[in-house]
């Protein structure tokens, strides 16, 4: 019984470690796209680099 109880701590400290870094690195992209955005907005080539693929996708089905 102990054994799962260790696992399962260090399952949720693991988890939480990924969720932490995830969280870290998701704003660190969203910071460098923006950034992206606006150096490149007069340059269409570049600044479709600096959209996400789910923005990529939806602005394609509209044109």
């Amino acid at each position: 019984m102990e054994k799962l109880d260790t696992a399962a701590q260090e399952n949720s400290v693991a988890k939480s470690l990924r969720d932490k870094a995830f969280t870290h690195l998701k704003e660190a992209v969203d910071e460098i796209r923006a950034a992206g955005k606006y150096v490149f907005k007069n340059d269409p080539e570049r600044f479709k680099g600096y959209m996400s693929q789910y923005f990529r996708k939806q602005y394609a089905s509209r044109a």
